[in-house]
């Protein structure tokens, strides 16, 4: 502590930020890659129209260096707290072409401290610049395959998984994944946590996707892959496991801050609430589905074995209209799957309608009025339920 004290400079920020007060008179230089520029300009008389880009560059500069002697003081001496005061210390990276449709304006920005292997600092090995929504997609592709040790891949489409699969390689977890909804992995943005291999690029070939993400790429399945033009690969370096982090959202007027959600469902949480108890397959298929259920938007409902997702139901409104919609995801490959729910049950209508998919076990949080009734409607269909304790909404 006394050494990061030290090292709190005082003098420099002090005269960057008093010449940039004065721009018009005093041309001020924070960083070296301006230098040649600024000498150019300054032989050809040039300079006045750099004054106030450079002024705001210095402004930008100490105020980002207060913020970071702010976070780190804040962290040491009141951790594991939310700050008074946050501020954003992010860099431009690039304008993208637009936001989230055309009519809106979009740019990509990256922290000075960025997490490995993270999107916003991964390379681009082939294909076009990722648009807004790629860059989201993609977020949550991640997000989904570092959730698992075992080798796995997701097909996202529109920020919800389509398809998760694990594997005992990564080229059958591919082939599971695919499996899960072919239709709804057209022009989707699959994601690797191990490296892409020719054998999976070979059975790419005719599948049209936007963006491909991995670890690393194999030569011959780099070759492979740049016969499609409009296809971006982007890879990351090997994929560390979630770090403790916030995530924020706007709201008018201001901004809502929050623990990154990195909970994880184990066995030993999951409380038994039915006449039945749950076979090994049954508990593994449940916490698939379980620790998968933060990544999908709310309400939610997975239909899993213990291996893939079968259907997906996302975003409803209504429970029981995401128990129906996984139920026709899952092309009558449901029956003797495990029923995910991101929050309890409100009535018992989810229970019955997920026993006619042929459905035999559910996990849910757990904590309804009508618990009982939901626990006595799986009794009746001799379901097995366990209550895990942990909600997982992503709005």
């Amino acid at each position: 502590e006394s050494e990061l004290l030290e090292m709190i400079d005082i003098g420099g920020p002090t005269l960057l930020r008093a010449s940039a007060k004065s721009y018009e008179r005093v041309v001020v230089a924070c960083d070296p890659d301006d230098y040649l520029d600024i000498i150019s300009r300054l032989q050809k008389d040039n300079i006045d129209a750099k004054r106030k880009e450079l002024a705001l560059k210095a402004f930008a500069h100490t105020a980002h260096y207060d913020s970071v002697i702010y976070s780190r003081l804040w962290s040491r001496w009141k951790p594991n707290t939310f700050p008074d005061y946050w501020g954003l210390a992010f860099e431009k990276i690039s304008d993208l072409r637009y936001g989230e449709n055309p009519h809106q304006r979009g740019a990509l920005y990256g922290r000075f401290d960025p997490a490995p292997s993270s999107l916003a600092n991964a390379e681009k090995l082939w294909g076009k610049e990722l648009s807004y929504n790629n860059l989201l997609d993609s977020n949550n592709a991640l997000s989904i395959v570092r959730d698992f040790q075992k080798p796995c891949v997701t097909i996202v489409k529109h920020i919800n998984p389509c398809g998760v699969a694990i594997g005992e390689t990564i080229e059958e977890a591919w082939h599971t994944a695919y499996s899960s909804d072919p239709m709804s992995a057209f022009g989707g943005i699959v994601a690797f946590n191990r490296e892409l291999s020719a054998e999976i690029a070979q059975g790419m070939r005719k599948i049209f996707l936007e963006v491909i993400i991995a670890p690393s790429v194999a030569p011959e399945a780099l070759d492979i892959l740049k016969k499609k033009k409009d296809r971006r690969i982007i890879v990351t370096g090997p994929l560390e496991p979630h770090v403790k982090g916030w995530d924020f959202k706007n709201i008018e007027g201001g901004l809502l801050l929050q623990d990154k959600d990195n909970a994880r469902v184990t066995r030993e949480q999951l409380k038994v609430v039915t006449e039945r108890t749950p076979t090994k397959s049954e508990y593994e298929a449940m916490l698939f589905g379980a620790n998968l259920l933060k990544r999908v938007r709310s309400n939610t409902i997975l239909f899993t074995n213990s291996i893939q997702t079968v259907g997906i139901g996302a975003g409803q409104m209504s429970r029981v209209d995401a128990v129906k919609i996984a139920g026709e995801k899952s092309r009558g490959r449901s029956s003797g799957c495990a029923m995910a729910s991101d929050a309890f049950f409100p009535f018992r209508d989810g229970i019955d309608v997920a026993h006619e998919f042929g459905i035999t076990a559910v996990i849910q949080a757990g904590g309804s009025v009508r618990d009982q009734e939901v626990i006595d409607a799986a009794n009746e269909h001799n379901m097995t339920m366990v209550f895990s304790g942990t909600r997982a909404f992503w709005h």
